[in-house]
């Protein structure tokens, strides 16, 4: 008896194992990405009436993230404003297997952000409406295709721009870089489409960095 007990709890952990690795395994329907997100948007739910509204510059020091350290292959946390108050929240979940693809949800005060990598770029959606796509080169195209703005990764240590219609308009530093510099600079003052590009390529980049998931 004590044999059979031995077994069935062995089949127990084995199932419950294999049931957390194919939690990651690649999707193959619309209808799993959709649990997944959902699932997302459950692990930053408590920020939804908590977060500022976007008007300052985002520190890097003040950096609060959540690694899940039984499953690293998703992550959930909250950045910050320099003066310490919660800019933006976010979760993610990293697919297993030899392509990329992964799956990002944001939240701003009055946006939801949805980046969908795989091998052909990261589709964006913003509050429920597909808004483009930005390439594994760093270019991003609106939803007719046309290049719209890009942005230059000089590495984790550096300060990566963001150009739009050829213009340099912010400076992203991740957190590997020098201690002090913050993670969104905006030297200049924006208009309103440059600035919601600026900040869908910010959460992207730095959520993005944290998970591995470009």
């Amino acid at each position: 008896m004590i044999y059979i007990l031995i077994g069935v709890a062995i089949l127990v952990v084995g199932a419950f194992a294999m049931l957390k690795f194919l939690k990651n395994v690649q999707p193959i329907n619309s209808s799993e990405i959709a649990d997944d997100l959902a699932e997302l948007k459950q692990k930053v739910v408590q920020f939804k009436n908590g977060l500022e509204n976007w008007s300052e510059e985002i520190s890097s020091n003040e950096l609060d993230q959540i690694l899940d350290a039984g499953q690293t292959r998703t992550g959930n946390g909250v950045f910050l404003s320099t003066t310490g108050q919660p800019i933006f929240a976010y979760a993610f979940r990293k697919y297993i297997g030899p392509a990329k693809n992964s799956l990002m949800y944001v939240l701003t005060s009055n946006h939801e952000y949805v980046f969908r990598t795989t091998t052909k770029g990261t589709e964006i959606t913003v509050d429920g409406q597909k808004q483009g796509i930005i390439r594994e080169n760093g270019v991003m195209s609106d939803i007719r295709n046309r290049d719209i703005a890009s942005v230059k990764r000089f590495g984790a240590t550096a300060e990566n721009k963001i150009f739009v219609n050829g213009k340099e308009v912010a400076k992203i530093a991740l957190p590997d870089a020098v201690a002090g510099i913050k993670a969104l600079q905006i030297p200049i003052e924006l208009n309103q489409e440059e600035n919601q590009i600026v900040q869908t390529f910010a959460v992207y980049e730095l959520v993005a960095n944290i998970g591995d998931l470009r």
